[in-house]
C-alpha cells in the first residue's frame, strides 16, 4: 500500500497542463450552440405563458363554475406540458463532457428530435384540452360553430408553425454536426 507521503510526492511530480488566463476565460464564457439558446428562450416563454394561463383559468375564466374534473384535466395537461418542457430542455443541454464535440452535438440532436416529437404531441393535446375547456357547456349555434372552427384552425396553424420551427432547428443543428465531422 502507498502511504500518504508517497502519494503526495507522486502528485507533485505529475505535470498539470498550464492554461493561460485568456484560455480559461474563453472556456468559461463559452456559450451554447445558437439552436440550443433558441430552444431555451422558447422554453422560458412557453413555461411563463402556460403558468400564467393556469393562474388565469382559476381566477378569470371561472373554472369553479365548470365541473371539477374539467379543471383538473386542464391543470393536469398544463402541468404535464410544463414538466415536459423543463425536463426536455435539461436533457438536451446535458451533453457528456468526456465525448468529442461532434459526438456530444449528435447526442443532443437525438434528444432534441425526441423532445420535438413529444412537444408537438403534448402541445396538440394541450390545445385540445383548452378548446374543450372553453367550449364545455356552451349551446352551439351556427355562429358559434364558425367561431369554434376559426379557433381550431388557429390552433392547427400554431402546431404546424411549431413543427416547422422544430424542423428548421433540427436541420441547423444537423448542419453544424456535419460541419464538425468533416
Amino acid at each position: 500500500m502507498m502511504d500518504l507521503h508517497e502519494l503526495k510526492n507522486l502528485l507533485e511530480r505529475e505535470e498539470c497542463p498550464k492554461k493561460g488566463r485568456s484560455e480559461i476565460r474563453t472556456l468559461l464564457s463559452a456559450k451554447p450552440h445558437p439552436v440550443l439558446r433558441n430552444v431555451r428562450r422558447q422554453v422560458i416563454v412557453e413555461a411563463t405563458a402556460w403558468s400564467g394561463f393556469l393562474f388565469l383559468v382559476y381566477t378569470a375564466f371561472d373554472a369553479d363554475t365548470k365541473p371539477f374534473w374539467l379543471g383538473l384535466l386542464v391543470a393536469f395537461a398544463v402541468s404535464v406540458y410544463l414538466i415536459h418542457l423543463l425536463k426536455g430542455y435539461a436533457q438536451i443541454v446535458a451533453m457528456p463532457a468526456y465525448k468529442p464535440l461532434a459526438e456530444s452535438l449528435s447526442f443532443a440532436y437525438q434528444r432534441m428530435r425526441r423532445f420535438a416529437m413529444h412537444n408537438l404531441l403534448l402541445r396538440s393535446s394541450l390545445l385540445i384540452v383548452v378548446l374543450f375547456f372553453f367550449s364545455y357547456g356552451i349551446s352551439f349555434t351556427p355562429g358559434k360553430y364558425g367561431t369554434l372552427l376559426g379557433i381550431a384552425v388557429f390552433f392547427i396553424a400554431q402546431v404546424l408553425l411549431n413543427r416547422r420551427l422544430w424542423l428548421r432547428r433540427l436541420r441547423r443543428l444537423r448542419h453544424a454536426i456535419d460541419g464538425l465531422a468533416q
